[in-house]
């Protein structure tokens, strides 16, 4: 046990106050001092990300990088672990960052919004579990590469297949569909999906619904 001492206000027997300290006893206790970590707001094409200060791997900082991740969690729900170069710091693949948002929202080509909007209403577990499998199902191919852009791995994904000539593009979002380019894949990733259907520049446009993954492995196989 340890003696420790609270500030009390009492009135003396003159009517006044004042304030004294009163010893107690508690069990010992370790002060651990609160960690103090700064977020910054930066801009990136336009794009605002909020980080932390770049933190290194070690088993000296292991408890500051929970503290670090709890609190993007805690804050805004979800993070992403990045390279000093804004590259994701966990990929099996070479993994690339473009500086244009892939696929930019453009006027919606398709008379589909109703469906559409009933796809992103659907239960939460079982959207996450189809973005999971077509994102698993691209990656048995083992592409060469990963481009992402300016919208983080929230917007569309480039998988690369230099070897097939195929370039697909593949956004996590249920309810829209996979694209699949040859050669100037780069420029248009830059159009809106509308533009891109109305000059018939994709080689294939493949929707999220059944028959979508003997698609993908008839292109690839």
């Amino acid at each position: 046990m340890e003696t420790k001492y609270r500030e009390v206000c009492i009135k003396d027997w003159h009517g006044d106050y004042h304030y004294v300290d009163v010893p107690y006893k508690r069990y010992q206790r370790e002060d651990i001092p609160a960690p103090s970590i700064e977020l910054k707001i930066i801009d990136i094409s336009g794009d605002l990300y909020v980080t932390s200060p770049l933190l290194h791997k070690d088993d000296l900082s292991v408890s500051k990088i929970k503290h670090v991740i709890n609190l993007f969690l805690e804050l805004f729900g979800s993070c992403e672990i990045l390279t000093e170069n804004l590259l994701p710091a966990i990929s099996s693949i070479p993994t690339t960052r473009v500086n244009w948002r892939i696929l930019p929202e453009g006027d919606y080509p398709w008379d589909r919004l109703a469906q559409l909007a009933g796809n992103l209403s659907s239960n939460r577990t079982g959207k996450a579990k189809v973005q999971e499998h077509n994102i698993d199902t691209i990656l048995r191919f083992r592409p060469s590469g990963l481009v992402y852009g300016a919208g983080g791995f929230r917007g569309y994904l480039v998988f690369k297949f230099p070897s097939k000539n195929l370039f697909i593009m593949e956004n996590v979002i249920y309810g829209n569909a996979t694209y699949v380019f040859e050669d100037d894949w780069e420029q248009f990733s830059q159009l809106t999906k509308a533009e891109i259907i109305q000059n018939s520049l994709v080689k294939k446009r493949i929707e999220h619904r059944s028959g979508w993954e003997a698609e993908i492995r008839r292109l690839l196989s």
